[in-house]
């Protein structure tokens, strides 16, 4: 009897902390105030801010399909735009809305971190249209999750992005198990070559094998780190002890985006960390650059890694 008592407490107190800790999630959703815009504020610094990539053309080569509707589009171009008194009406209209976000995915049986997931690729277009609201996008989605499978479809997927020869090509997948002696991943890796420019995210193993992952670590891509709202190197994508190589650092904690959630048939703001949303703010930035100047490439673009923590705007 007291067996069987200790285990309806102890599977009460899993269900309590599981939905303290859900609701915390949460609550960082509905507390959107103005400083939410926080990394527009830290870009609006730079010669080029006013820019919008147009003409610029960018590939995108990321995990899962873009579902983004017009609207979602729309508000991402405009943001940066905003004064700062509708920035503050904004924040208000996001905070009242994602007040109901946590009732209806848990109605929905659904999890935000899978969602941020499935609507990655949406994410990093909203971001890169936050910065340059006028640049030329397309994805090409990798839909495979099995390893072999994946490295097939990927080097199909450059092919494809290569016809297209964009100015940017946006690599937003780390690939496991890279070794260049292999026949395919040495394709992969020839073909990322042709490119004129290829941006890719660190990773955040910072706090884990502190190793930047393919392709971000090869020495014609610009990898990307993230930096915090304090204007530090983000802890997860801090590779200092390790010297690996990143290039730049742009903002990634709390990053807005804006995403249409099929499952909710609405659309919300939520915010997201991490290099790979540092790296949609770069992609954007830099094809604000190359906007301002056509001869702009990797190696005029990249930062030596030593003064890297200074960015864009340094």
């Amino acid at each position: 009897m007291r067996y069987f008592l200790f285990v309806i407490f102890l599977s009460f107190c899993m269900n309590v902390f599981s939905d303290i800790s859900f609701f915390n999630i949460q609550n960082k959703e509905s507390k959107i105030t103005r400083n939410s815009f926080w990394y527009l504020d830290f870009l609006k610094t730079l010669d080029f801010f006013h820019s919008t990539g147009k003409n610029i053309q960018v590939v995108i080569i990321d995990q899962g399909n873009t579902y983004k509707n017009s609207i979602c589009e729309k508000n991402d171009q405009r943001l940066k735009k905003l004064s700062n008194k509708e920035r503050i009406e904004l924040a208000r209209l996001i905070s009242q809305k994602n007040k109901n976000l946590s009732l209806c995915l848990m109605r929905k049986k659904l999890n935000l971190k899978d969602l941020i997931n499935k609507y990655h690729t949406d994410i990093t277009v909203g971001l890169i249209k936050q910065i340059a609201p006028d640049v030329q996008i397309k994805v090409i989605p990798i839909k495979n999750t099995n390893e072999k499978d994946c490295k097939v479809e990927l080097y199909q997927a450059l092919n494809k992005a290569l016809k297209i020869n964009p100015d940017i090509l946006h690599f937003g997948l780390q690939v496991l198990d890279f070794d260049p002696q292999k026949k395919l991943d040495k394709k992969i890796l020839q073909s990322l070559k042709k490119f004129k420019l290829v941006i890719a995210p660190s990773g955040n193993n910072g706090y884990i094998d502190k190793k930047v992952g393919f392709p971000a670590n090869q020495d014609f891509v610009i990898s990307i780190g993230s930096l915090c709202k304090k204007g530090e190197i983000y802890k997860i994508s801090d590779f200092c002890q390790t010297k690996q190589k990143v290039d730049i650092f742009m903002p990634g904690e709390d990053l807005l985006s804006q995403i249409y959630i099929q499952e909710l048939k609405d659309d919300y703001f939520i915010p997201v960390s991490g290099t790979s949303m540092a790296c949609a703010l770069a992609t954007g930035s830099i094809a604000c650059l190359i906007e301002k100047d056509l001869k702009l490439n990797n190696k005029i673009i990249r930062i030596p890694s030593k003064i890297a923590q200074k960015s864009l705007y340094a």
